[in-house]
């Protein structure tokens, strides 16, 4: 097709693009025949799930999960969501539930509010008003790609998200067995994974909830800067991420945890009505470390708070394992434990396991310090028999209160109402940022110390119900240009969503060129960069209204961004 003629197209679309809709979101499915979406397994239906079988289970959650963004957002072009089932990595313990992304970005095009940066696909197209990729291929807009192999990278490319999902969980090796729940009502039964909530997850990363440059090493993956960074902001150098220098600081930027921060006013504005008030791990003495620490809590048992986690510290030691003090049999020292908070190391079990033991060896409460130097993490479980609160803790401060044990530490949770939660001193909500950083998870994500807990961290947390609650993900959608539906009529009826597997399968596989194609990287999603395949950057042809309005696009995206868990009881789920 002419360029020129693509440019008139656009003009003639454009005068249409104040008609916007909700968002119409249509399934891709790339599943082999037999797996994935298409595996013909016999099941029950289950919370509004009317699906017969495992495939259809799994189409009609992904649907129900379209239909809500849909309701939640404006966009006239529909968003295609290539997906597939793949395995994704898993141990007993950890692994990561799914990897997402935007396959496309697009750049100074019809409309755009910041030309200077990149913009997710999905996200450009509503804005502009029109499929941009279509009319610059000659595709037919909303048309899915039609992919002919697992490794086929198709040379023009007009679905605007891929998500892969971890095939393996339920198997009896990964996560002890645990398995997704496919009810559409946020109500998991025990051992279980709520779908729903993850694939609200990895569709939010997909329709702009993503950074476009690489945590390891600085680099832009395309040479420009991506809107979502432009609101990330280091409160240690006081800069944005596009105003620091170079690549190193890039880098130096996003390795302080707890200091990295949104600066969108609609999130900020929104987080006193979302998030608690701050609290803290109050080492009382001894008094050369006293000061308060960062914690984070756990799903199963009572949730910590001044009223029940108070008095001094003792190292378990179960005498055997990878670390005798990790609690992951039973402890041998009780009459040190018995009537004091017990600290575990994290290492190799489940959490809520080694609550249990501790609890069972007469400890008030658990304080479990992170290893291998990494920082916050929330503790995922679901035991019915744990009723002693636990917190977590970093690693570094972990071993703070191990070099002062044997001088008598004592902590207490204090509570400060003039912060909130997951924000920092001037309510700016935190944005995740370990040292090291992880792809894959570093800075696309809330961060733990946020209460309760938000969709957007970068494992599955407790509380979420994703069909009726995105917490402050709406309003980061506000701030990167999405027209959001003020009041949407939530939650679906579950009648209304029916399994149409776009193209059926048909031999293609999830996630194309990549379909995820990262290893888990244990408990933070590890996560590793993709490169784009060489294209030929488009020129805007000259003429015609628009000028040079599109300064190129580019196929597929860079970093996808993963949702893990690790520290699952012994049968299921949640992260890290």
């Amino acid at each position: 097709m002419d360029f020129k003629k693509i440019i008139l197209c656009f003009s003639l679309c454009l005068a249409n693009s104040a008609l916007i809709a909700e968002a119409t979101i249509i399934l891709n499915n790339v599943d082999n025949p037999g797996e994935g979406y298409n595996d013909l397994t016999e099941v029950a239906p289950v919370g509004g799930n009317t699906g017969t079988t495992l495939g259809e289970q799994r189409q009609l959650v992904m649907q129900y999960a379209f239909a809500t963004w849909g309701a939640r957002l404006n966009s006239g072009p529909v968003i295609v969501v290539r997906s597939s089932f793949q395995s994704l990595g898993c141990t007993e313990n950890s692994g990561t539930l799914a990897a997402a992304g935007s396959l496309l970005v697009h750049a100074d095009f019809p409309g755009v509010p910041n030309p200077e940066y990149i913009y997710p696909v999905a996200l450009a197209n509503s804005i502009a008003g029109i499929d941009i990729n279509a009319q610059l291929e000659g595709l037919t807009p909303g048309s899915p790609d039609l992919l002919t192999s697992p490794t086929d990278n198709p040379a023009e490319v007009n679905d605007e998200i891929v998500v892969t999902v971890n095939a393996d969980i339920g198997e009896p090796d990964c996560l002890n067995g645990s398995s997704y729940y496919m009810g559409l009502d946020n109500q998991p039964t025990a051992g279980t994974i709520d779908l729903l909530n993850i694939l609200m997850h990895e569709l939010a990363h997909g329709l702009g909830f993503q950074d476009f440059f690489n945590p390891s090493n600085g680099q832009l993956s395309f040479g420009q800067w991506d809107i979502y960074s432009s609101f990330v902001f280091d409160n240690v150098s006081g800069l944005s991420l596009p105003e620091q220098p170079n690549n190193a600081a890039r880098v130096d930027a996003i390795n302080n945890p707890g200091e990295l921060v949104w600066i969108g006013n609609s999130v900020n504005a929104s987080a006193a009505s979302q998030l608690d008030p701050e609290q803290a791990m109050a080492v009382n003495s001894p008094a050369n470390i006293s000061g308060d620490y960062a914690f984070a809590t756990a799903s199963f048992g009572p949730l910590a708070g001044p009223g029940n986690l108070s008095g001094t510290v003792v190292l378990a030691n179960d005498d055997a394992g990878i670390s005798p003090n990790d609690a992951c049999e039973a402890l041998i020292n009780i009459d040190e434990i018995n009537g004091n908070i017990a600290l575990i190391d994290r290492d190799d079990c489940n959490f809520d396991d080694k609550v249990q033991f501790a609890q069972d060896a007469g400890a008030t409460a658990v304080i479990i310090a992170n290893t291998q130097g990494r920082g916050l993490v929330a503790m995922g479980g679901d035991s019915t028999t744990v009723t002693i609160p636990s917190i977590s803790i970093s690693n570094a401060d972990g071993d703070i209160l191990k070099a002062e044990l044997e001088n008598g530490v004592t902590v207490s949770i204090v509570t400060n109402s003039s912060l909130l939660r997951g924000a920092d001193n001037q309510g700016r909500v935190k944005l995740y940022s370990p040292d090291p950083p992880e792809g894959g998870s570093s800075v696309s994500h809330f961060d733990f110390s946020a209460f309760p807990n938000l969709l957007m961290e970068p494992a599955a947390s407790g509380g979420i119900v994703s069909a009726t609650e995105v917490d402050l993900t709406d309003e980061l959608f506000t701030d990167l240009g999405w027209d959001v539906v003020t009041n949407p009529d939530l939650p679906i009826d579950p009648a209304t969503i029916t399994g149409d597997a776009g193209n059926d399968g048909g031999g293609n596989d999830g996630g194309g060129n990549d379909g995820g194609g990262n290893d888990g990287g244990g408990n933070d999603g590890g996560g590793t960069t993709t490169t784009p395949p060489v294209t030929t950057t488009p020129t805007s042809g000259g003429g015609g209204s628009l000028g040079n309005t599109i300064l190129y696009l580019l196929l597929l995206s860079v970093i996808l961004k993963q949702y893990s868990v690790s520290g699952i009881p012994s049968r299921r789920r949640k992260k890290i």
